[in-house]
């Protein structure tokens, strides 16, 4: 299963949670397996985290990723 998780920077799994899923600049990308983490660890910018978006870009932005 890949999860998406909103950061702040692009440090992976050292990164900061970012508070605003929408307009966080990163997202990070997991597979978990079993309930591990398994590597490598994605890293992916947010392209809608400065302009004006309209309501599923961002869902159908990750759905792109597996997510």
């Amino acid at each position: 299963m890949k999860i998406g998780v909103a950061a702040e920077d692009e440090s992976g799994l050292e990164a900061e949670i970012s508070m605003h899923f929408g307009r966080c600049p990163y997202y990070i990308i997991l597979e978990a397996d079993d309930r591990k983490i398994r590597e490598p660890v994605a890293v992916i910018r947010n392209p809608y985290a400065r302009v004006r978006r309209q309501p599923g870009q961002i869902p159908s932005f990750l759905t792109d990723y597996g997510i």
